[in-house]
């Protein structure tokens, strides 16, 4: 995981240094009366199955809030605060299986400016809410067309963390115990800061 990371890192430093050069030689070719159009700029590094090693806004959405009234609400960022979505649905068995270390990063990392959002895709509200209850979750939300676009229709059970600047710095995708075990790692590194 670290070895992935550092090494996204090296190389876009090393992409800067070979760019740097090349930029420089065709300002002095102008200089010196030639034509040379400069170089394209280094295409960004795309995104691996976990990492995300661009500038990605963590994306806000429009979902019908489970509790209350059923009324549309929007969930974006809150600036100062880590924002943990989890994707999952109430027939879903691996969603089941993760529910109670998620209860348990819940409630301690609720203290640490970290909001647990749950978005249930493929369900029915009912469903939903005796899931809700049964498990005790926070703010959960009934996934629309526009939630499933905006994250690429995830398969379940998905979890994205965004940073508390409001940037998606993490996705996990089909969760498994392993992956619970490096959100757990990441947010007590977040909560640190």
């Amino acid at each position: 995981m670290a070895y992935e990371h550092i090494t996204s890192m090296m190389l876009s430093v090393a992409l800067m240094f070979v760019a740097a050069p090349t930029q420089s030689m065709a300002n002095a070719g102008e200089a010196k009366g030639t034509s040379e159009a400069p170089p394209s700029p280094p295409k960004a590094i795309r995104a691996t199955k976990d990492y995300v090693h661009t500038w990605i806004p963590m994306p806000p959405f429009t979902a019908t809030r489970l509790e209350g009234e059923n009324e549309q609400e929007t969930i974006k960022p809150t600036k100062g605060r880590t924002m943990v979505l989890v994707f999952l649905a109430s027939w879903c068995e691996p969603c089941q299986q993760m529910m109670p270390e998620m209860q348990r990063l819940q409630r301690h990392y609720q203290k640490l400016n970290t909001d647990f959002i749950y978005i249930f895709s493929h369900d029915t509200r009912d469903d939903a809410l005796g899931f809700i209850k049964e498990f005790n979750l926070g703010k959960a939300y009934l996934a629309n067309q526009s939630v499933l676009k905006t994250y690429h229709a995830p398969e379940l059970p998905s979890i994205y963390v965004g940073d508390r600047h409001g940037w998606l710095l993490h996705r996990y995708l089909k969760v498994t115990a392993v992956d619970l075990g490096k959100l757990d790692a990441m947010l007590k590194y977040l909560a640190a800061y």
